[in-house]
């Protein structure tokens, strides 16, 4: 039996794909996990400005109230290309910053698929999942 060259096209598209799927180096450790990114703001009586994007997703701009959070969820991208970053501000500063990134040294953070940024007087925190602490990642800068 002769096979037709769009069977064989076909064939060479599933067994690359399943190549990709199993491969620890070209993709993520689990490609169909959903991260979630959380901003909380910790201000006692401040609101907290977000503008957060992506290449392609545009998430608004968003007022968070002392004590709630901002979050929003999505799939890694496919060799490891998904960058999210934000703009924060509030009366005292304002912050830029990458809040997503699928570099491994930034994953080590997000436990369980969460990243948990917190605002406070100091700046922006990163939680390091593994140790349970907020590490500041970026102080506020002069409005």
């Amino acid at each position: 039996m002769k096979i037709k060259p769009c069977q064989s096209y076909i064939s060479m598209f599933l067994l690359i794909f399943l190549v990709c799927l199993m491969s620890q180096t070209l993709v993520t450790d689990s490609l169909f996990d959903k991260i979630r990114v959380h901003v909380v703001n910790s201000f006692q009586n401040e609101t907290l400005e977000v503008h957060c994007k992506s290449k392609d997703d545009d998430l608004g701009l968003h007022h968070i109230p002392a004590n709630h959070e901002f979050n929003w969820h999505f799939r890694i991208a496919i060799f490891k290309r998904t960058l999210f970053f934000c703009d924060t501000w509030w009366r005292g500063g304002k912050a830029s910053f990458h809040a997503f990134s699928a570099e491994e040294g930034f994953l080590k953070f997000c436990g369980d698929g969460d990243c948990m940024w917190r605002a406070n007087e100091d700046g922006m925190s990163l939680l390091d999942y593994h140790h349970q602490q907020y590490h500041l990642m970026h102080r506020w800068e002069s409005s």
